[in-house]
């Protein structure tokens, strides 16, 4: 059985002006969006997370120790050296969520965004970038997502209607990327996402419950899991993909942990390649990781440029071989 670690890239949010096109609205604004991780052999999981914790800790100390002291009164706050033992003690580690640093963090995206830093800091990300990709490829991991070019999708005509959110508009696609490498592999994989509101009851659906509608079947109220279920049934995918879909809080999970780091690479490395011009802040990660991700991504793997909205239904790919519109189709 492989695991497959799940979580968010890009940024799924868009505005429209008065004619229903896409308006770019945020500094984080991404062109790109969809689910990433990484697989990985259900057997190497545990010495994976062995390795991933320590080398959370040694890169992430100081930002733990910064989060930690930041919600404390000043006369409650303590020493680095204080921290440090209560870094060290298990406890502390299992329970406190001060510890969890998210790839953002981890990788220091100020670095890049700004020519104020020294080079050896954005070395330092670099590098860091290059150990965690190693530790995936060292337990036979590989690096997965499915995703979109946001243009293409948002595109559309408004008045065709998307009765579901984008969040769960793309289960599908990463379900079909996930199915075609598990029946390469001949195994089994087992998908496990990061929570996300949208996995949560909502008022509509509380009410729509009290009304006796079944939820679970309306477009509009369906949470990815009640999705990924219909679409495995729906697909047969469950010669490979036994389950829906399920999440968990990212603080429960080192999986979940290590995709939000390879998410945050993907965001950015995967901008630039859509846009260079655009992104140009990226083009230290893009060129210095770019082919790295490349060499790591699972076969089936892609960014989708035009199906999701293009009337053709013909998927345009990356510049880089992400994988060609026959294999997600597999």
């Amino acid at each position: 059985m492989w695991l497959c670690f799940v979580d968010e890239f890009g940024d799924f949010s868009a505005k429209f002006d008065s004619s229903g096109g896409a308006v770019e609205s945020y500094g984080s604004w991404r062109p790109i969006c969809g689910y990433g991780g990484f697989l990985i052999p259900a057997g190497y999981y545990k010495e994976f997370c062995d390795h991933f914790t320590r080398l959370r800790m040694i890169g992430t100390r100081n930002i733990a120790f910064a989060k930690h002291n930041a919600v404390l009164n000043p006369d409650k706050r303590v020493s680095f050296d204080e921290f440090a033992l209560l870094f060290s003690q298990q406890r502390h580690r299992l329970y406190s969520r001060s510890e969890e640093v998210g790839g953002t963090e981890f990788f220091s995206g100020s670095y890049l965004n700004s020519s104020n830093h020294s080079g050896a800091r954005k070395r330092e990300v670099i590098r860091r970038a290059k150990k965690f990709l190693s530790l995936i490829e060292q337990f036979n991991g590989e690096i997965f997502f499915s995703g979109i070019e946001k243009e293409g999708y948002f595109a559309r005509p408004r008045n065709r209607g998307r009765p579901r959110t984008l969040h769960v508009n793309l289960i599908p696609r990463a379900l079909r990327v996930a199915h075609s490498e598990a029946a390469a592999r001949k195994s089994q994989i087992k998908m496990i996402f990061d929570h996300h509101p949208e996995d949560d009851e909502t008022i509509a659906r509380i009410r729509a419950k009290q009304n006796r509608q079944p939820v679970h079947a309306l477009a509009e109220l369906q949470t990815r899991q009640e999705y990924s279920q219909e679409i495995i049934v729906r697909e047969r995918y469950f010669d490979y993909l036994k389950e829906p879909m399920f999440h968990v809080q990212s603080h429960w999970s080192l999986g979940i942990q290590a995709a939000d780091w390879v998410c945050s690479l993907l965001g950015k490395v995967k901008s630039y390649e859509c846009d260079p011009a655009k992104f140009n802040s990226y083009e230290l990660l893009g060129k210095k990781l770019g082919d790295r991700i490349e060499d790591l991504r699972s076969r089936y793997s892609a960014i989708d440029f035009s199906s999701a909205g293009g009337s053709s239904g013909a998927g345009q790919q990356l510049r880089l071989d992400l994988g060609g519109p026959a294999d997600l189709n597999h």
